[in-house]
């Protein structure tokens, strides 16, 4: 018998599981597979870049993984300050800041 067909997930509408948290927002989903994907943005932002930004897994909106971008940013592709990730890279100096 063969294996049934898979639905491709960048033609459909994505329903996150959005949290809207005192620090931030976390948006989630769940894949029908049991894999997850999950993003936090904290709401303090530093010269246009988020305090903190963790992404984990495979968007389902793009079928790539996002970069986390900010001061502190954690997931497998990260830039930024403070960096937790695979492929990380120092976002340089800043220029332009106004704290």
């Amino acid at each position: 018998m063969p294996p049934a067909p898979t639905q491709n997930m960048l033609l459909q509408e994505v329903e996150y599981k959005v949290d809207e948290t005192s620090l931030g927002t976390w948006r989630r989903f769940a894949y029908p597979t049991g894999h997850l994907f999950e993003e936090f943005t904290s709401q303090k932002h530093i010269c246009g870049l988020p305090l903190i930004h963790y992404a984990r897994g495979i968007c389902p909106e793009t079928g790539r993984r996002i970069v986390a971008k900010g001061i502190i940013a954690v997931g497998r592709m990260a830039v930024g300050i403070v960096l937790m990730g695979l492929a990380s890279g120092c976002a340089g100096p800043l220029t332009g800041c106004a704290i």
